[in-house]
């Protein structure tokens, strides 16, 4: 298990269940990774990480560009409630 900031250059096919990592820039939301789908044939590569926003009990889907910091990432659904 990893922890990684929102400032440095995460590459999302570094990235395996159990990492911790912050979406924001002052890491107030801490994502416990679980799911990772990395697309890597799309004329800019991505990735889809999917985990859980720790201490609310909901669930976070982030889109990640091949290598972008994290706060610039693009949360897919914010902070949906889980089923």
């Amino acid at each position: 298990m990893k922890r990684r900031d929102s400032w440095t250059r995460i590459d999302p096919t570094d990235l395996t269940p159990g990492d911790i990592i912050t979406e924001t820039k002052d890491s107030k939301v801490l994502i416990l990774v679980d799911r990772i789908q990395v697309f890597p044939d799309y004329w800019k590569p991505y990735a889809i990480v999917h985990g859980n926003a720790v201490g609310t009990g909901k669930r976070v889907t982030l889109r990640l560009e091949n290598p972008v910091p994290l706060h610039r990432a693009r949360n897919l659904d914010r902070y949906q409630e889980t089923a």
